[in-house]
């Protein structure tokens, strides 16, 4: 039924994908082409920004854990966190990154690295 007349009658128009055969199309005797066919190699610009921030995300995660010095892993674990960030405002989630930079980067990390760089004081019995 043309959806005009569904609306019309009030009721649901049918769906068809782009597979469906009907009268008109059997009638002719015309052949689907692949042009008809929905495409998912459309990329945006956005997939490619979320690409690019992930991959960037992931490798610091990865120097993250494989880093032996403790600093420099904290600092991989600043911008993995970030990069996270990032891919939330990708995703237009403004609430969760602004959380995520403020808790995660602004306030773990920075502890870390208090607790890391804070001179250690020697007891008293070690200073002979």
């Amino acid at each position: 039924m043309d959806p005009y007349r569904a609306a019309a009658a009030g009721t649901r128009p049918e769906r068809r994908g782009w597979l469906s055969m009907d009268a008109n199309l059997a009638a002719t005797d015309r052949t689907v082409h692949a042009a008809d066919a929905p495409s998912y190699v459309d990329v945006t610009g956005s997939e490619i920004v979320f690409v690019l921030i992930g991959v960037i995300t992931l490798g610091a995660a990865l120097l993250c854990v494989t880093s032996r010095n403790v600093v420099r892993a904290a600092l991989w674990l600043v911008v993995a966190l970030g990069g996270l960030a990032g891919l939330y405002l990708v995703l237009t989630a403004e609430l969760v990154a602004i959380v995520q930079i403020l808790i995660y980067v602004g306030a773990v990390v920075v502890l870390l690295l208090f607790g890391l760089l804070s001179p250690r004081r020697q007891s008293a019995t070690n200073r002979t």
